[in-house]
């Protein structure tokens, strides 16, 4: 009788055991689903966001075309285009000698 009974707890834990380990599986294969649903979210937003990136990049480019600039400065600002006799071109000793002697040293 205590051969029967022995077995029979036997029986019961590897059964047990076996349901344990079923428990498991399943435990992570269903947090392996959530974590992929979750990846495809973040991928999905990711190549939303890339795509806002590339458009915001283009309006960039857009608005700094010389066309416009030059436009906009004219029109809105009431700039114009210099005439050769007002433009004046430094020579580079003079620009570095200028920013010492105003700074104190180079660079700053």
């Amino acid at each position: 009788m205590t051969r029967r009974r022995g077995g029979w707890i036997r029986a019961v834990g590897w059964l047990g055991a076996f349901l344990v380990s079923l428990s498991l599986v399943v435990w992570r294969q269903s947090a392996g689903v959530a974590l992929e649903r979750e990846l495809r979210t973040v991928e999905a937003e990711a190549s939303l966001i890339e795509t806002e990136l590339h458009q915001l990049e283009r309006d960039l480019r857009a608005l700094e075309a010389r066309n416009r600039v030059v436009r906009y400065a004219r029109d809105e600002l009431g700039m114009r285009m210099p005439n050769d006799n007002e433009v004046v071109i430094l020579p580079l000793r003079q620009v570095v000698n200028e920013r010492v002697g105003r700074y104190g040293e180079e660079g700053r």
